[in-house]
């Protein structure tokens, strides 16, 4: 895919080659947005081509503010309360700001509270695989994964 888009940014005009031989070409209003963490400290990621970088003008986007992700948290966990809402909210602030290596989007906090709504088990058991499991292999991880226990303990997560 980026070897693809590498080739869409490169200003030579030729236009993408497909894997048939054909060359489809640029409209001259083409253009491309990409969308993607920066860097290789996610699962399953590897680092953006150097060369496409340098092709990128960077917007880097910041999580929403408290209030906001609040109410977006409410419509995508239909069900649970203001309170648990807010210690989610609460959570996600404190690992944030433990700048471990990768994000933590309200997405994956959805995902945490419906994992336990739908019966997949504990507050901790899904917190244990929709967020300390997005750190990658346990092996490599340990000092992040000891920083989320920190913060399921110090949130009482596992006795919601």
């Amino acid at each position: 895919v980026w070897s693809a888009a590498n080739t869409l940014t490169d200003k030579t005009g030729e236009g993408l080659r497909l894997p048939t031989g054909e060359i489809v070409s640029n409209h001259p209003n083409f253009r491309l947005v990409l969308l993607f963490n920066e860097g290789s400290q996610y699962q399953g990621t590897r680092e953006v081509n150097a060369a496409l970088k340098r092709r990128l003008v960077p917007v880097y986007a910041g999580y929403p503010d408290a209030a906001i992700e609040k109410q977006i948290l409410q419509t995508l966990t239909p069900g649970l309360s203001v309170k648990i809402v807010s210690k989610l909210i609460g959570a996600a602030a404190m690992i944030r700001a433990g700048s471990l290596r990768f994000d933590l989007s309200t997405d994956i906090l959805a995902r945490w509270a419906n994992m336990y709504l739908a019966g997949v088990g504990t507050w901790q058991e899904c917190f244990d695989i929709a967020i300390a499991d997005l750190t990658g292999d346990p092996g490599v991880t340990a000092p992040q994964r000891a920083v989320l226990a920190e913060i399921a303990k110090h949130c009482s997560i596992a006795y919601w």
